[in-house]
C-alpha cells in the first residue's frame, strides 16, 4: 500500500433560487394537477429563479460557488481553475465559469464551461479528478447549474412540470491518498456517450412573443429506458471494476429526474431506498445542478462523514452518462 496524489472534494455549497412552484401553482397555468405529477414523477415543488427582477443563473451558481469555497477552508487566490457544467448559459460570451472567476476573485484560476446536458456536473469532477492527478492543477472548483424554465415549453405538460433551476459547486483538492487503505479521495469514474439520433431528449424551436426560441422536447418513454438502462449498468461497471459491494456503499446519489427511475435503478442494483439519497419531491429535476445540491445537502445534514463511500450516477440529454465512486 502506498500514498499517491489523488483528488478529493473538501467544500461543498449550493445556491437557492428565491422562488418555490408547487403543483397546484402549475395547474393555474397547465392542464396538469398535483396528482398527476406527484403519481408519474415524484415531484411535489421545483425552484424557480426570479427572472422578472433580476435573479438568474449567475447569481445562484456563485451563491453555490461562495459557500464551497469558503468551506474548504481555501484563498481565492488557491484555485487554479474553475469549470462550469450548465446547457442554459446567460450568454455564449462571456462563459458562465468565466463570471464565477470574476465574481469571487479567483485571480489565478482559469475557466471553462461544460455542456453535457444533466450529466455536466459528474463531467466536471470526471475532468477535475483527471487534472489533479496528472499533476497539471492543485485547486479546482467544479460548479454546476441550469435554469430550465427559460427553454419549457408551457404548452407540453409532459416536460414543463418535470424541471426546476438550481446549481451547486464542489471544490476539488489534490490530496496524498492511498485507495486501498480508504483515505478520502474519488476512487474512479466512468462517463459515457451515445447520439441520441432519434431526438428523444433534445430541443426545437418554437414561436414565442413574436421570437424563435428553444425549448425541451422529450419522448418520456425512450428516455425512461435509456436513463434506467444507461446508469443502472455504468453504477454495476463501476462497482465491479474497483471491487465494491452494494452493501459497502454507504448513499446512492442518482440524478434526480423522476422517483420511478430512481426506483428502477435502485432496485436494480439492490440498493434500499433509505440509503438512497432523493430530493426530485423539492427540487424536480436541476439538470447540471442535480449531483452538486444533493452533495451539498447531505453534508449539510450531515448525512455523509469521513470514510463514506458514495455512488453517484447521472444521465442526460444527448446522451450523456456516467458513475463516480468518491470516498468521504
Amino acid at each position: 500500500m502506498s500514498k499517491t496524489i489523488r483528488s478529493t472534494i473538501i467544500g461543498t455549497g449550493h445556491g437557492i433560487p428565491s422562488r418555490t412552484i408547487s403543483n397546484d401553482d402549475l395547474a393555474k397555468f397547465v392542464d396538469t394537477n398535483d396528482e398527476w405529477i406527484r403519481t408519474r414523477t415524484g415531484i411535489e415543488t421545483r425552484k424557480f429563479v426570479d427572472l422578472e427582477n433580476g435573479q438568474s443563473l449567475t447569481e445562484i451558481a456563485i451563491e453555490g460557488a461562495e459557500k464551497a469555497l469558503k468551506k474548504s477552508g481555501l484563498k481565492p487566490e488557491d484555485i487554479d481553475f474553475v469549470l462550469c457544467a450548465t446547457a442554459t448559459p446567460e450568454a455564449w460570451m462571456p462563459i458562465e465559469a468565466g463570471r464565477i472567476k470574476h465574481a469571487l476573485g479567483l485571480t489565478n484560476a482559469a475557466a471553462l464551461d461544460v455542456n453535457a446536458a444533466c450529466s455536466g456536473f459528474m463531467y466536471t469532477l470526471h475532468l477535475a479528478d483527471a487534472m489533479i492527478r496528472a499533476g497539471s492543477q492543485k485547486n479546482v472548483l467544479c460548479v454546476g447549474g441550469d435554469v430550465f424554465q427559460r427553454i419549457l415549453d408551457w404548452e407540453d405538460r409532459g416536460t414543463c412540470v418535470l424541471f426546476g433551476d438550481g446549481a451547486g459547486a464542489a471544490v476539488v483538492s489534490a490530496t496524498e491518498a492511498d485507495v486501498d487503505a480508504g483515505d478520502s479521495c474519488i476512487v474512479g469514474s466512468r462517463v459515457y456517450a451515445a447520439l441520441d439520433s432519434e431526438h428523444s431528449l433534445a430541443t426545437k424551436e418554437i414561436e414565442r412573443d413574436g421570437k424563435k426560441v428553444g425549448v425541451i422536447t422529450m419522448n418520456g418513454r425512450e428516455v425512461f429506458k435509456w436513463a434506467s438502462k444507461c446508469m443502472a449498468q455504468s453504477s454495476a461497471d463501476i462497482l465491479k471494476e474497483y471491487g465494491v459491494s452494494p452493501d459497502e456503499i454507504k448513499w446512492f446519489v442518482p440524478h434526480q429526474a423522476n422517483i420511478r427511475i430512481i426506483e428502477k435503478v435502485a432496485e436494480f442494483l439492490k440498493f434500499p431506498m433509505e440509503r438512497t439519497f432523493v430530493n426530485v419531491n423539492e427540487w424536480g429535476n436541476t439538470s447540471a445542478g442535480t449531483i452538486p445540491i444533493c452533495l451539498s445537502e447531505m453534508n449539510e445534514k450531515g448525512l455523509v462523514e469521513k470514510g463514506d463511500l458514495i455512488l453517484v450516477t447521472t444521465f442526460g440529454g444527448g446522451y450523456t452518462w456516467g458513475s463516480m465512486l468518491i470516498r468521504w
